[in-house]
């Protein structure tokens, strides 16, 4: 049980982490310009969101079965 729990903390980590990941660097204002700047403001906050989905979901899964 707490095998899953520890996972769904690591998985939602790494999805949140995701973008920063790949691109290599933290979001940047002056390197990115116009819609693209928008687009990946979005994306790292959508990615950001899933992640702390993910983990709250483990947190709860965690503590429902262990009541």
């Amino acid at each position: 049980m707490k095998k899953k729990f520890v996972a769904s903390f690591i998985i939602g980590i790494l999805i949140a982490l995701t973008p920063t990941l790949i691109v290599g660097r933290l979001y940047n204002v002056a390197i990115v310009m116009g819609p693209l700047l928008v687009a990946e403001f979005l994306i790292r906050n959508i990615s950001r969101i899933i992640g702390l989905l993910v983990i709250y979901d483990g947190f709860k899964n965690y503590y429902h079965k262990t009541s």
